[in-house]
Parts: structure tokens; C-alpha cells; sequence
């Protein structure tokens, strides 16, 4: 073979690289060694070059670009070096691709297709996993044994499970046709495909589906997990500040997690002094036109008080009020995130469960509670609702005892309305427990 000049490959390197006029073909080696592209005027193919027990350079052609990207080619370079360590000629493998036995094989068989970028991540995601399923066999990791792991593991981290499935099924996928040399028993089917569907809390849920009546004893400990976020030398304090401002705001918490100190003013009305956010774009800002205010109590300043403090002892200089522990310049959002995960954990510390979206309910419900139904369309304007309509979905009397004195109510209207009814001809004295064979009991109805 032509001499090949070495090069750092990628698919969009690939993708630029052309054949010089008037050559037949040119051809690189990526330097990771043993792979090499050779480009003509009309194709670019995948080759990898070899020696076996010291003999002549041998290639095998492995397939087209683009059909085939440089995560693949690379792929199938990797299992024909390891068979070459194993003693095994790389063209043994050809005709039979190495079986996958178990969930692990297809897993890390799935990593060596990803760039190095992306291959950290999933590796992350695979981790919790590969450790109660790695040595499962893959006929034993059926569509079921997936779903309940799944939502056995991940029902507070509803992004991450997406993701995990999103993975899963590639990583399925390609083992089941036989890409790169893996592959599973014939007529195995895919255990993660579509599993979304199957999973309520995957499922689009409805709205109002996230309303909450708490009651006293629910309300403290709903408080007390947040305190205890506060204590908990394991959670980073901007995490309970950014709930705790969701309680007094009634926002949503992508509002209050991105929320920026440029987004902070001052606000002056009837002698009052407050403080408000102007969120420019937010999620109803196509229908409204207008930039979302949200107003701060005084509770609700404090909290902003609280993070004005940590953020002149750390020393943060950069634009959130809620920043993440970690700042790192790969990191898609520099505020802190994983909210549900947070509220389960600390929800989970005192015994009861809650989600982040439930505290707009709970605001919904004091503010109707306290201002009444004639102040419902300045409620629905603070929690950033278009329509009356959708308040209401999120609002829930909140004490039972609230709900009894309606039936009491509701009760004492219908025997007042007894009492002064007055059918005549109709039988009226009071019932005094006699039987049906009793005549008493039956009214004379023929006057």
C-alpha cells in the first residue's frame, strides 16, 4: 500500500477532506494508529492496516464514509486489536462477530463508538447500571427486568432517565445488527425501545397533576427539609436557598434556578419598598409580549439577603444568584440545577416526599385562601399564569377541617329546608324507626 501521511481524524475532518487534483487517491492514518482512510474522487474509505505474528502489512477494508462515521471504523479497529493481543487473527472475527453475552459487553461495546466527549458522560450514566445489571445475561435483561429498574431508580430524575434510555437503545440497537463486530442471539428485541411509553412518570403528565392540599403537619415538614438542606454539610447551600425562594414566590423553579442579580430591581409603590425580577424571556412570553415581574416578599428578600452573603464570602463574581458548587468551562449552565433530586433527598430525610412544582400549588393555594376568589386574576398574574383557568387547575382547599364545615354547611341548609317544606297531603311526622310492614310508615296519598 501507498505510504499515508498521519492525521488527527474526525468525522468532520473527514468530511473537508479531499483527493488532489490529477491523484488517483491520497490516503491518511488517523494517529491513534491502524485506521486509514483512503480518499478518491468518488469515495472515501475505511481500511485498517495490521501485522500478524511479525508477517507483511495485511488491510481489511472495513466500509464507506459516510455509512460508516469514525466512531465506527475506530470501533472496529479496537476489536480487531483485540483479538490480534488475543493471539487470533483480526480476520477470524469477520465472518463471526463476537457475541454478546451479557449487558456489560453491549454497554461498553456501545462507549468505544462515542467521541471522547460525549464518552465520559454516558459513562457516568451507565455506572449505576453496569453495577446491578453489568453481569446480567442479555437474554435475562428483558423489557421488564429494564422497566422496573429503571423506575425503581430514576423517578426523581426523570432528565436522566430520558437520557439513560436514549443511550440504552443505541448501545441495543447496534448490537442487535451486528455493527462492529457484536452482537446479540438472533431474535433478541430491544428491552429499552419505546420503553418511555410505559412508564407513567415519563408520560406527559396533566395539568394540575402537581397540586397539593397540604395540611400543618405536612407544612412543617416540608420546612424542616429545608432546613435540614441548610445543616447538611453534603448539600450545597444554594440548593435550599433556591427552594425556599420557590415557597415565598410561587414561580417556577426554572425562573427562580436561572435567576440573575441583573434581573433584580427595586420597586416603589404607596410607600412601600420591594424588590421584583423582570425575567424578559420566559415561558409565556410569546402570548403575553411583555417581560415576567415576580415580587418579592419580605420573606422572600431575606432568602435573596441569604445568597447576597454567600456570595460575598466565596467571593462568586459570575451573574446567578443561585451559582452550582462546581464552575467549570464546560458546563452547559453555571446555576444550580437538579432540583427535583434535591427535594427528594431532603424530602426523604424527614419523611415527606415533595417536588419543586408542588410549592406553586401551595402558593396558589394561600394566596386564594388569604386574598379569596375576588383576587384570583392578580394571583394567576403573579405565578405567570395567561388564563384564570389554569390557577384554578393547581388550587385545592387546603385544610379538612375546611371541607367538613362545607358538608356541615351544605347540611344545615338542606334541614332547614326540610323543616320548612310543607307538602300537602303528604304524611310529615318524623320517623320513628317503624318497619315497612308498618303503616305508619307509608303516607296516605289518595286525599
Amino acid at each position: 500500500m501507498a505510504k499515508s501521511t498521519p492525521l488527527k481524524l474526525t468525522c468532520n475532518k473527514v468530511r473537508t477532506l479531499t483527493c488532489p487534483a490529477g491523484e488517483r487517491s491520497i490516503s491518511y492514518t488517523d494517529i491513534m494508529g491502524n485506521l486509514i482512510i483512503v480518499i478518491s474522487p468518488r469515495s472515501k474509505i475505511w481500511r485498517y492496516r495490521f501485522r500478524f505474528n511479525g508477517g507483511n502489512p495485511e488491510t481489511i477494508t472495513l466500509g464507506k464514509w459516510p455509512n460508516m462515521s469514525y466512531e465506527e471504523a475506530r470501533a472496529k479497529v479496537v476489536e480487531f486489536e483485540r483479538a490480534r493481543s488475543e493471539g487470533r487473527h483480526p480476520r477470524s472475527i469477520l465472518a463471526r462477530p463476537r457475541r454478546a453475552t451479557t449487558v456489560a459487553d453491549v454497554l461498553q461495546h456501545h462507549l468505544l463508538t462515542l467521541k471522547p466527549d460525549n464518552r465520559k458522560g454516558v459513562t457516568n450514566l451507565y455506572r449505576e447500571i453496569l453495577k446491578d445489571h453489568g453481569a446480567t445475561a442479555v437474554t435475562d435483561f428483558t423489557r421488564y427486568v429494564a422497566k422496573r429498574w429503571i423506575e425503581d431508580n430514576y423517578e426523581h430524575r426523570k432528565g436522566a432517565a430520558r437520557s439513560l434510555i436514549r443511550n440504552l437503545t443505541a448501545a441495543f440497537n447496534r448490537a442487535i445488527d451486528s455493527i462492529s463486530g457484536l452482537a446479540v442471539p438472533p431474535g433478541y428485541e430491544n428491552p429499552t425501545s419505546k420503553i418511555s411509553k410505559h412508564i407513567s412518570w415519563l408520560v406527559e403528565h396533566k395539568p394540575g397533576s402537581l397540586a397539593v392540599a397540604w395540611e400543618d403537619r405536612e407544612w412543617e415538614q416540608v420546612m424542616a427539609a429545608i432546613q435540614h438542606g441548610y445543616a447538611d454539610p453534603d448539600t450545597h447551600v444554594t440548593g435550599p436557598m433556591c427552594l425556599e425562594l420557590l415557597l415565598h414566590t410561587g414561580a417556577r423553579p426554572s425562573e427562580i434556578q436561572s435567576l440573575r442579580w441583573d434581573e433584580i430591581e427595586d420597586f416603589h409603590t404607596e410607600g412601600k419598598n420591594f424588590r421584583i425580577a423582570v425575567k424578559d424571556r420566559h415561558k409565556t412570553w410569546a402570548k403575553t409580549d411583555r417581560p415576567r415581574q415576580i415580587f418579592f416578599s419580605e420573606e422572600a428578600m431575606a432568602v435573596l439577603d441569604k445568597a447576597a452573603a454567600y456570595r460575598n464570602q466565596t467571593g462568586y463574581n459570575g451573574p446567578y444568584v443561585f451559582p452550582s458548587r462546581r464552575s467549570q468551562k464546560n458546563q452547559k449552565v453555571g446555576y444550580v440545577s437538579r432540583l427535583t433530586a434535591l427535594a427528594h433527598r431532603l424530602g426523604k430525610a424527614v419523611g415527606f416526599d415533595f417536588k419543586p412544582y408542588n410549592f406553586r400549588s401551595a402558593y396558589i393555594n394561600h394566596a386564594v385562601q388569604t386574598l379569596g376568589y375576588g383576587k384570583l386574576s392578580v394571583i394567576s398574574e403573579n405565578v405567570g399564569h395567561t388564563e384564570v383557568a389554569t390557577t384554578l387547575k393547581y388550587y385545592h382547599r387546603q385544610r379538612v377541617s375546611d371541607r367538613a364545615e362545607a358538608a356541615e354547611a351544605v347540611g344545615r341548609a338542606f334541614k332547614k329546608l326540610s323543616t320548612a317544606t310543607t307538602v300537602s297531603g303528604l304524611y310529615s311526622a318524623p320517623f320513628t324507626g317503624a318497619s315497612s310492614q308498618n303503616p305508619a310508615f307509608a303516607p296516605d296519598l289518595q286525599s
